[in-house]
């Protein structure tokens, strides 16, 4: 079962384009295989504090209040079983939610039948990125088997995370550079090997009297004479 688990998360993974949309199939894929009633996903924000990214709890049971007040809060380095996976960088397992005195959210949890959780911490090159965690209605021993199949697959979270960010942080700096060459009162122009334009800005089309859509994918024409006193 659990390497059934691992090769359907990697499979989510490898589907899914955005964090937001992998986080509930990972969750749910967890859960509904290997008996859990609850999943939560927490990311390290830029205030250093835990943030919930993600919750998906099985449809047969109402735990809508208990992931409203997971929801509402955000924890700090040893806070709740989040905040204490994050800070020791290692798997806890609680087998029952009453004899845990840490578990802020004890008293919701039980309202709504929990009793027993585990947490894994989402580690990419030493830098945690957030945590996953588990809840269920049933009084479940620590189980390694599952604690290793988690290492594996937080791992391979972890580095989705990692790549998603780096995504996104190139995306943003090419949005950027395209706004400052689109700006620039300087004709731009980028072309490829074979001599088709790549990149034509609005300067280039004031400087050579070609707009972007004539020349993009052409070869490079020749400035127009009437053009080329004035560059």
């Amino acid at each position: 079962a659990f390497k059934l688990v691992q090769f359907a998360v990697t499979r989510v993974l490898a589907e899914a384009g955005t964090l937001q949309e992998a986080v509930p199939q990972i969750l749910q894929t967890v859960c509904e295989n290997l008996g859990w009633e609850e999943g939560g996903f927490w990311i390290l924000a830029e205030d250093d504090r835990l943030h919930c990214a993600g919750m998906w709890h099985a449809s047969s049971f109402d735990l809508d209040g208990f992931e409203a007040a997971s929801r509402d809060t955000t924890f700090a380095p040893g806070e709740i079983l989040p905040g204490r996976v994050w800070a020791s960088g290692e798997p806890l397992w609680i087998s029952e939610i009453p004899d845990d005195e840490h578990l802020v959210r004890r008293t919701i949890a039980l309202q709504h039948g929990l009793s027993s959780a585990c947490g894994f911490p989402l580690i990419y090159e030493d830098e945690t990125l957030g945590v996953i965690e588990f809840l269920s209605r049933q009084v479940r021993p620590s189980d390694e088997d599952f604690i290793q199949a988690m290492r594996h697959i937080s791992h391979q979270v972890a580095v989705f995370m990692r790549r998603v960010r780096a995504e996104e942080q190139l995306r943003e700096s090419n949005e950027a550079l395209s706004s400052l060459i689109s700006a620039s009162p300087v004709a731009i122009t980028t072309v490829n090997p074979a001599g088709e334009v790549l990149m034509w800005n609005p300067a280039a089309e004031r400087t050579f009297g070609w707009t972007e859509a004539e020349v993009i994918g052409r070869l490079l024409p020749s400035v127009p004479k009437e053009k080329q006193e004035e560059y």
